[in-house]
C-alpha cells in the first residue's frame, strides 16, 4: 500500500510548494501516566530486571484505562489544532489493550469529546503496529472522501503479561492523539509503505485471555523485527528516492532500549537521528502508542522543512513506514504545555507492591 508525492531530483527541501500531499498533522497531544516504577524495584522483588535499556516505566493509575488515557490525549490534540469536534469526520482508535474485546471503544471516546454520531469510526487492536495502522486508516478516509474535514487518530496502550513472566518487566503505558487535516498542517505526509510477513511464535494473545504471551525465542523475534521493519523502510526509501541521510529524525518501534537502534544502524541511520524519538528508556514498551509518541516528541522540537521517518512493527508480522516533512507552520505551533518532556517530568515513583495493586495483580 502506498501514498506518495513527487520529489525533485535533489533531496534537499527548500520549501513547501513541491509537496503535493495535502493532508498532514494539524495538531497532537499526549497523556503519560504520572506513576512510574524504576527497574531497581524489580531487582528488589525478583533479583533481576529483564527489560534491556529500560530505566523506569510508566504505570496506569487505578482509575486509568486506555480509553480514559486516549480521551485525555485527544483533548490536548484538539486544543492544539484549534479545531471544533464537529469538524472531525473520522476517528481511528488503536490499542492492544482495549477495555472490551467486543464492544466499540470509539464510542466511549466520541461522547465526552462531543463528536457527531456520523463519525466514521475504526478500531485497530491486534498488534503493536495498530498505531500507524489507525493513522493510515484515517489518512485514507480523508483522501477518499475529499472533504475539508478532519480525522483524529488515538493510540493508547498499556500492555500486560503475567507478573511471573519476564516480558512483563518492560511493559509501560501511554496515549497519543493526532489531528489530521489539510489546513494548518505542521507536518505533511510525504509517503508511506507497508509490508506483512507470516511469522509465528512472537508476542501473541490467545482467545479468551487478556495477557500477552511470548514463546521466548529471542533470536527469532529479533530476526523477525529486523526483517520486517527493514523491508518497509527500504521500500519507502526506494519509492521516495531518498536515503537515510535525508532524514532529520527517525522513530522506530521500541520493544526495548536496543533493538530499534540496531535496526536503524543496519539501515544506515545515525544514532543521533533516533535520539529525540527514543523514549522507551523512561516509558517502557508503550505498545501501539510507541511510534506516535516518539513522533510527538520529535514534533515538539522539530523546525521547518525537516524530514521525519516513523516505522512501526507488530508481531505476526507487519510494519508501516511513513515519511513526514515539517512545514513553516511548525515553528508557530510549539506547545508550551503538554509536551512529551513536560509529561515525562510530571511523575511520582511507586514501589513494587504498589505496582502490583495498581495492575490489579493483588488486592
Amino acid at each position: 500500500m502506498e501514498a506518495r508525492v513527487l520529489l525533485p531530483r535533489s533531496s534537499s527541501i527548500k520549501g513547501d510548494d513541491w509537496l503535493l500531499a495535502d493532508i498532514g498533522v494539524e495538531g497532537y497531544g499526549v497523556h503519560i501516566p504520572e506513576a512510574r516504577i524504576r527497574s531497581g524495584e524489580y531487582v528488589k522483588a525478583w533479583g533481576s530486571f529483564a527489560a534491556s535499556g529500560v530505566v523506569e516505566k510508566t504505570v496506569p493509575d487505578f482509575d486509568e484505562d486506555t480509553v480514559g488515557m486516549g480521551v485525555a490525549a485527544a483533548k490536548h490534540a484538539l486544543l492544539h489544532s484549534g479545531i471544533e469536534p464537529k469538524r472531525v469526520s473520522a476517528l481511528s482508535f488503536a490499542s492492544t489493550t482495549p477495555p472490551y474485546i467486543e464492544k466499540m471503544s470509539t464510542t466511549s471516546i466520541m461522547t465526552p469529546l462531543g463528536f457527531s454520531q456520523e463519525v466514521f469510526a475504526t478500531e485497530h487492536i491486534t498488534s503493536t503496529r495498530a498505531g500507524t495502522e489507525a493513522f493510515l486508516s484515517a489518512l485514507s478516509y480523508l483522501k477518499g472522501v475529499g472533504s475539508m474535514s478532519n480525522g483524529l487518530v488515538v493510540a493508547s496502550d498499556a500492555p500486560r503479561a503475567a507478573m511471573t513472566d519476564i516480558i512483563e518487566h518492560g511493559y509501560g503505558a501511554a496515549a497519543v492523539a493526532m489531528v489530521l487535516g489539510s489546513k494548518k498542517v505542521l507536518a505533511k505526509i510525504e509517503g508511506f509503505s507497508s509490508c506483512a510477513y507470516e511469522r509465528m511464535g512472537e508476542r501473541f494473545k490467545p482467545p479468551r485471555e487478556n495477557l500477552t504471551k511470548d514463546l521466548g525465542i529471542t533470536a527469532y523475534n529479533e530476526q523477525s523485527f529486523k526483517a520486517v521493519v527493514s523491508s518497509s523502510v527500504k521500500t519507502l526509501l526506494k519509492k521516495l528516492k531518498v536515503s537515510p541521510k535525508d532524514f532529520s529524525y527517525v522513530v522506530i518501534q521500541q520493544p526495548d532500549g536496543r533493538l530499534h537502534r540496531r535496526v536503524a544502524a543496519e539501515l544506515g541511520f545515525r544514532d543521533e537521528q533516533l535520539e529525540l524519538g527514543s523514549l522507551v528508556t523512561v516509558t517502557g514498551d508503550t505498545g501501539c502508542a510507541s511510534v506516535l509518541l516518539g513522533l510527538a516528541a520529535v514534533l515538539d522540537a522539530a523546525g521547518p522543512r525537516q524530514r521525519i521517518l516513523v516505522a512501526s512493527y507488530g508481531s505476526g508480522a507487519g510494519s508501516d513506514a511513513i515519511s513526514l516533512v515539517t512545514t513553516n507552520a511548525v515553528k508557530d505551533a510549539k506547545r508550551k504545555t503538554n509536551t512529551v518532556k513536560k509529561e515525562l517530568e510530571d511523575k511520582r515513583n511507586i514501589d513494587y507492591l504498589t505496582y502490583l495493586k495498581m495492575r490489579q495483580a493483588i488486592r
